[in-house]
């Protein structure tokens, strides 16, 4: 008998809409939309900061590579002519393991000429696309160099 009016009570509590519907939802999606603001300025951010992981792991690992043709040159006078002889040669390794590129999708470190590193260190240098457009004499963003 106590019971059956709060029952009526909560019966009709259910069935009357409430006035406070869709605040949450509200909140919610607001809440949402400004991490996604946050995100779209953060993202460049990020993508800057791996480049810099991968360069700096690339640095590490070349130096590496340095360190074993420098031991193999030590030892029988002469630079490896593959990387081959680095890992075994005379079951001597002069290299913990075979590194992967980690600036390349394959990981395959590529050889570089010297004509391809001239044009790496001064891109005004003859032969190259800059010396092509006329660009020699230039500095950054195209404006005259102080000589």
């Amino acid at each position: 008998m106590f019971w059956a009016p709060v029952r009526r009570a909560l019966a009709n509590r259910r069935t009357m809409p409430s006035r406070d519907s869709g605040y949450l939802l509200l909140a919610i999606l607001l809440i949402m939309a400004l991490m996604i603001i946050a995100a779209t300025f953060e993202a460049p951010r990020i993508v800057q900061q791996i480049k810099r992981d991968r360069e700096e792991e690339m640095i590490h690992r070349g130096t590496e590579y340095a360190r074993a043709i420098k031991k193999f040159y030590k030892k029988f006078g002469r630079y490896p002519a593959n990387l081959e002889q680095l890992d075994n040669t005379n079951q001597i390794r002069f290299i913990r393991k075979r590194y992967k590129d980690p600036l390349t999708r394959d990981g395959k470190w590529k050889l570089l000429n010297y004509g391809d590193i001239q044009a790496v260190l001064s891109p005004n240098a003859p032969g190259t696309p800059a010396a092509a457009l006329g660009t020699q004499g230039q500095g950054a963003f195209g404006q005259p160099r102080a000589c």
